[in-house]
C-alpha cells in the first residue's frame, strides 16, 4: 500500500516541441548549453524521465509556477 502511494506521488516533467507538435519528457538537463534532454512518452522510456516527488519543496515550486502560469494577472 505504501509502494503504491509512492508511486502516486512521482510526477514528471513533459515539453511540447512546436515544431513537431510531439510531447516530450524531460530526462535531465545539460549543465554546459541549459538545454534540456528529452525522452519519449513510450512505456519504456518512462522509467528515464526525471521524475520527482510532488511533496517536495520541488514538487510545490512546479505547482506554484502551474498556478501562476494559469491566472497571469496574480502577479502583481
Amino acid at each position: 500500500m505504501a509502494r503504491e502511494q509512492e508511486k502516486l506521488s512521482k510526477d514528471v516533467l513533459a515539453v511540447l516541441d512546436k515544431k513537431t507538435n510531439d510531447l516530450r519528457l524531460i530526462s535531465e538537463m545539460n549543465e554546459q548549453t541549459g538545454e534540456f534532454n528529452t525522452v519519449s512518452t513510450a512505456p519504456g522510456d518512462r522509467r528515464r524521465a526525471l521524475s520527482f516527488d510532488s511533496r517536495t519543496v520541488l514538487g510545490t515550486f512546479f505547482e506554484n509556477l502551474r498556478n501562476q502560469y494559469g491566472r497571469p494577472s496574480d502577479l502583481g
